[in-house]
C-alpha cells in the first residue's frame, strides 16, 4: 500500500478513534516502524543504528504490539491531548451543521430544553437568595437570633421573644459573642410636614450599627452618649422610605425636628433605601429597658470558630440556671439561638422543596422528551452509523460523538434558558419571605454565580443522561438490516422498547406534578374559604396606637376608645364597632401563660399552658359576629372596681374542662405564687380559626386592663350594614381625628383582603406548581403522539401489507390504539405509586387535604388519560390515510 494511502488510512482511523488489531493490520505495523526510526533519528541516533533497532524490535511480535499500543494510547500525551481536541472540534462542528440541517427538530427541542432549564435556573435563584446567598447583615454567617422557647403538649417547640434577664445573661457570654443587640418594637404617631403618620419605630440597645454593619446613607449613627442615654436621647435614625414619604427627601437632616406622640426627635441619620430591620421599621431610636422587660429581639454576632451545637448547649444551661433563679416568670421557658437566615427565612422550606421538586420533575418530563425526539433522529441516521462502523469507527467513539451533539443541543437550550430565567426573576420575589423584600430590601431574585454555575452544570448532565439514553440504541445497528433496507431506517424492537420507557417515565411525572398541584391548589382553596369562626365579609379593620404620655394613665385609654368607638359607631353605613389588642387573622400575636384554679400546679422544670391573649371592648363579639356559647359576653360595666371578667372560647373549655361548666372557674396569669389576681369565667365563645401558635383563646376587658403591655395598641373593627366597607375610611378617619387630632389610623384594610394576604405566598406557590404541571401535561401528551407517530412511520410498510391482505381500518385502529393504552396504563400505576411517595413532601404545606387524595389523584389520571387518547388522533388517522400500493413500492 502506498504511504500516502497507509497515511490516509491512519487520520481516518484516528479521526473515528479507531484502532486494527496488530495481527490484522501488517501495513500499519510498517508504517508505524518507519515513524519510529525517523522519530529515533530525530533524536539523535544515527540512521543505520535507528532502523537496525527498529528491526530488531520488529523480529518480536510482542514488542512490536507494545510498541504499536504505546504509540495509539499513552506514548505521545501531547499528541493524543491534540488528537482528543480535534476530535471534540470536529463533533462540535459536525453538530452544529445538523442542527442547521433540521432547523425544525432543533426549534422544538430547545423550546422545550430552556423552558425545563430556564424554570428550575429561576427557581433556584429564589432558593439561593433564600437558603444560601449572604444575607446584606451577614455576610460571613455569624449573625444568631437568640430566643426563648416552650415546648408544647406535643412536644414541639414554640419559640418566643426573650426578657431583658435572658438578654442580660445572653450580654455575659462574652467567650461566645463579640457583639449582643436587642431590639424592641414600637410605634409613633410623628407629626410631619404632610400630617401625622404612624411610624413603626424600633428601640435599640447599644451597638445596632457595628452589628449588622450597614451605617446611615445620610447623616450619621448613634453616638456613645446617646445609646447611653436611651430613651431619654430623643434622637431617631429614619428609613428611606419614612424620609420620603413623610419629609420629602429632605437633604436638611437639621430641619428635621419632628414631633412624635407630644415628644421632639432630632433625626440623626436616613438609613439606606430597602432597609427596615427588624420588624418592617420606619425608625430606630436608642433604648432603656426595665428589669422586666419582654419581647425583646435579641441579635448576636457569635465570635469565629463558635459551633452553633455547642453555643446551643450552653445557652441551654443558661436558661436551666434562669428558670431557678426566676422561676415566677421564666419557669419552663428554654434558650436558644438559629442563624439569622432560618431567622428570616420564615419557615419558606418546605414550599421551596416542593416547587423545586415540581420543577425537577418539569425537567426530567423534558429531558425525557428530548430523549426521545434524539431516539428517533439518531434511529433515522443508521445508515450513517454502520457506514462509520465499516469505517473503523468503534462504538464507543460514537457514543462520544452523539452524545457530544446533545451535550451541546442541551448547552445551547441552558443558555436559552438562562434569559428565560432573567426574565421570570423579578415575578419570582413574590415566593420570597416577606421580611426578605420588607427588611432586607430584596426587590428581586439575583442571579449570582451560584445560579451560572447551576445552570451550566444542570445542562450538561442532563445532556449527557439524555445522550447516552438516545445513543446506546442508535450506535447499535446491524450492519446488514440496514444496507438491506435500502437506506430506510427501521426501528428495532430495542429501540420502541427504550421510546416507551421514556413515555411511561414522562406520564408518570406529570401525574406527579398534576396531583401535587391539584392538592395544592384545594388547600389553598380550604383557607381561603375555611370557616374562621367570625363573619369577615363586610368588615373593616385598622390599627391605633396609645403609646402618647397623655395616655400613660388607664382612664385617659378608657376614655378615649370609649370616644372613638362611640364617634365611629355613629357613622351612616356603620352597624357595630369593636376593638381588640390582636387581629386573630394577621398583623402578630400574643400569648400567656397560665393556671387553672383546682388543677395541680405545674412543676418548676414544666412550662405552664399558653393560650392566645387577647384584650377587647364589649361590642368586639357582636361586630364579629363571633356566637356566645354560654354564659355572657362583656358589657360597659366590666371596667376598674368590677368583678374581673374573662371570656374564654370553646376549645378553653374543652381542655380545661372537658365534661363540665366553665362558668364560673377561675384563671389566672402566672403560675400560682404569681402575684397576678384571679379571673372568673363569665362566658364562653365561639373558637375563631386564629392564625396565632397557639390553640385556646381567652378575652380581657379592656377597661379593667387598659395599661397592660398588649394594650398600647389596638386593632379597631368596624362593620359596614351594606356596601363596601374601604367606603367608609375618609368619615372613620375624620372621626378619629376628631377624638383625637394626634391619632393616626393606618393599616385599614378589609378582613376579606387581609385573609387573602395570608395565603398569598401559598397561592403564588400553588399557582406556580399548576402552571408547572400543565406545561408537564402538554409534554406527556407531545411524548406520546411523538412515539406513535414515529412508530406509524416506522411501519408503513408493515401496516401496507396488512391491508393489502385486508386487515379493516378498525384493526389499525386498535393496533395503534393498543399501544397508547398500553403505555398509558403503565404509565399512570407508576405515577400512582410515586404521587403516594411524593405527596408526603406537601404535608406540612396542606391544610384539611389529605396526602393520599383519592380524588386529586383520579383528577390528574383523568387529565392524562384524556390527553393520550387526543394524542392518537393524527398518527391513526395518519394510518388510515396509507395506501398500500404506493407503501409496498416504497
Amino acid at each position: 500500500m502506498p504511504r500516502s494511502q497507509r497515511r490516509f488510512g491512519s487520520n481516518l482511523s484516528s479521526l473515528f478513534g479507531w484502532r486494527r488489531p496488530v495481527e490484522d493490520v501488517q501495513d500499519e505495523l510498517e508504517l508505524h516502524a518507519e515513524l519510529r526510526a525517523e522519530d529515533l533519528e530525530r533524536r539523535g541516533m544515527p540512521r543505520d543504528a535507528a532502523r537496525t533497532e527498529v528491526a530488531r524490535r520488529r523480529a518480536d511480535p510482542a514488542a512490536v504490539a507494545r510498541i504499536c499500543a504505546a504509540d495509539a494510547g499513552a506514548g505521545d500525551r501531547d499528541s493524543h491531548r491534540r488528537q482528543w481536541l480535534g476530535e471534540l472540534i470536529f463533533d462540535l462542528k459536525y453538530g452544529f451543521r445538523m442542527l442547521r440541517a433540521q432547523p425544525g427538530f432543533a426549534a422544538v427541542t430547545l423550546i422545550t430544553i430552556a423552558l425545563g432549564l430556564g424554570a428550575n435556573t429561576a427557581l433556584f435563584g429564589v432558593v439561593n437568595a433564600i437558603f444560601f446567598r449572604p444575607l446584606p447583615i451577614d455576610p460571613e454567617g455569624r449573625l444568631v437570633r437568640v430566643r426563648e422557647y416552650s415546648l408544647s403538649p406535643d412536644g414541639r417547640r414554640r419559640q418566643v421573644d426573650a426578657s431583658r434577664r435572658s438578654f442580660d445573661a445572653v450580654l455575659a457570654m462574652t467567650d461566645q459573642f463579640e457583639r449582643i443587640v436587642a431590639f424592641s418594637g414600637s410605634s409613633l404617631n410623628i407629626a410631619g410636614p404632610t400630617g401625622v403618620e404612624r411610624a413603626s419605630v424600633i428601640r435599640v440597645s447599644p451597638g445596632m450599627t457595628s452589628l449588622i454593619g450597614i451605617a446611615p446613607a445620610i447623616g450619621r449613627t448613634f453616638s456613645a452618649d446617646e445609646e447611653r442615654a436611651g430613651d431619654a436621647s430623643g434622637v431617631l435614625i429614619i428609613s428611606h422610605r419614612l424620609w420620603s414619604r413623610a419629609f420629602g427627601r429632605s437633604a436638611d437632616l437639621a430641619a428635621l425636628d419632628v414631633t412624635a406622640d407630644g415628644r421632639r426627635f432630632a433625626v440623626v441619620g436616613v438609613m439606606p433605601d430597602g432597609y427596615h430591620f427588624p420588624y418592617n421599621a420606619d425608625a430606630w431610636t436608642p433604648a432603656t429597658y426595665d428589669p422586666d422587660q419582654r419581647l425583646l429581639a435579641i441579635f448576636a454576632r457569635v465570635k469565629p470558630g463558635v459551633d452553633l451545637p455547642a453555643l446551643n448547649a450552653k445557652l441551654e444551661a443558661t436558661g436551666r440556671r434562669l428558670n431557678e433563679l426566676y422561676p415566677q416568670v421564666l419557669a419552663g421557658l428554654g434558650l436558644n439561638a438559629v442563624t439569622a437566615r432560618e431567622a428570616v427565612s420564615d419557615n419558606e422550606g418546605p414550599l421551596s422543596v416542593a416547587l423545586m421538586s415540581s420543577v425537577g420533575f418539569l425537567l426530567l418530563i423534558g429531558c425525557a422528551n428530548v430523549a426521545m425526539l434524539l431516539t428517533t433522529r439518531f434511529a433515522v441516521r443508521q445508515r450513517e452509523v454502520v457506514v462509520r462502523a465499516a469505517l473503523g469507527c468503534g462504538r464507543a467513539r460514537q457514543l462520544r460523538q452523539f452524545v457530544t451533539e446533545t451535550v451541546l443541543l442541551f448547552l445551547l437550550g441552558g443558555a436559552a434558558g438562562i434569559v428565560v430565567a432573567v426574565w421570570l426573576k423579578d415575578a419570582l420575589v413574590a415566593l420570597l419571605p416577606d421580611t426578605m423584600p420588607q427588611q432586607m430590601g430584596v426587590t428581586s431574585v439575583p442571579l449570582d454565580w451560584r445560579v451560572w454555575v447551576f445552570g451550566l452544570t444542570l445542562s450538561c448532565l442532563c445532556g449527557l443522561a439524555a445522550g447516552i439514553v438516545a445513543a446506546a440504541r442508535a450506535s447499535r445497528s446491524d450492519f446488514s438490516v440496514v444496507m438491506k433496507s435500502g437506506g430506510r431506517s427501521a426501528a428495532s424492537t430495542a429501540s420502541r422498547r427504550v421510546l416507551g420507557g421514556l413515555v411511561i417515565a414522562e406520564i408518570a411525572l406529570a401525574l406527579v406534578l398534576l396531583t401535587g398541584a391539584s392538592l395544592m391548589i384545594r388547600s389553598v382553596n380550604r383557607l381561603l374559604n375555611r370557616d374562621l369562626g367570625l363573619a369577615a365579609s363586610g368588615l373593616l379593620t385598622f390599627q391605633i396606637e396609645l403609646s402618647h404620655p397623655k395616655y400613660r394613665a388607664g382612664d385617659a385609654r378608657v376614655a378615649l376608645m370609649d370616644e372613638a368607638i362611640g364617634r365611629i359607631a355613629a357613622l351612616p353605613g356603620v352597624s357595630g364597632v369593636g376593638a381588640t389588642t390582636v387581629n386573630p387573622i394577621c398583623c402578630g400575636d400574643w400569648g400567656a401563660r397560665i393556671s387553672i384554679e383546682g388543677q395541680p400546679a405545674a412543676q418548676p422544670s414544666q412550662p405552664l399552658a399558653t393560650v392566645h391573649h387577647r384584650l377587647v371592648t364589649p361590642d368586639f363579639f357582636t361586630t364579629m359576629q363571633i356566637p356566645l356559647r354560654e354564659g355572657r359576653t362583656f358589657t360597659p360595666a366590666d371596667r376598674e372596681g368590677s368583678q374581673l371578667a374573662l371570656v374564654v372560647d370553646a376549645r378553653f373549655a374543652r381542655r380545661f374542662w372537658p365534661n363540665e361548666s366553665a362558668i364560673g372557674k377561675r384563671v389566672k396569669r402566672g403560675g400560682y405564687d404569681s402575684p397576678q389576681p384571679w379571673l372568673t369565667i363569665v362566658g364562653v365563645v365561639g373558637a375563631v380559626d386564629d392564625s396565632g401558635e397557639y390553640t385556646e383563646t381567652w378575652y380581657l376587658p379592656y377597661a379593667q386592663f387598659p395599661l397592660s403591655p398588649s394594650g398600647d395598641g389596638a386593632h379597631v373593627m368596624v362593620r359596614a350594614a351594606v356596601g363596601d366597607p374601604l367606603a367608609l375610611v375618609p368619615s372613620i378617619r375624620d372621626a378619629v381625628l376628631a377624638a383625637d387630632e394626634s391619632l393616626a389610623m393606618f393599616e385599614a384594610a378589609t378582613m376579606t383582603e387581609l385573609k387573602q394576604r395570608q395565603v398569598a405566598t401559598d397561592r403564588v406557590g400553588a399557582t406556580v406548581i399548576a402552571a408547572l404541571a400543565g406545561a408537564g401535561l402538554l409534554l406527556a401528551v407531545v411524548g406520546v403522539y411523538g412515539l406513535l407517530a414515529f412508530a406509524v412511520a416506522q411501519e408503513t410498510r408493515d401496516i401496507g401489507v396488512r391491508v393489502a391482505l385486508g386487515a379493516s381500518g378498525r384493526a389499525i385502529v386498535a393496533h395503534i390504539a393498543t399501544r397508547a393504552l398500553r403505555l398509558t396504563a403503565i404509565g399512570l400505576g407508576v405515577g400512582v405509586a410515586i404521587s403516594i411517595v411524593a405527596a408526603r413532601l406537601l404535608r406540612s404545606l396542606l391544610v384539611d387535604v389529605g396526602t393520599l387524595d383519592s380524588a386529586a389523584i383520579a383528577v390528574a389520571a383523568s387529565a392524562l388519560a384524556l390527553g393520550a387518547a387526543a394524542a392518537t388522533v393524527v398518527p391513526i388517522r395518519r394510518a388510515l390515510k396509507l395506501d398500500p400500493l404506493m407503501t409496498l413500492k416504497a
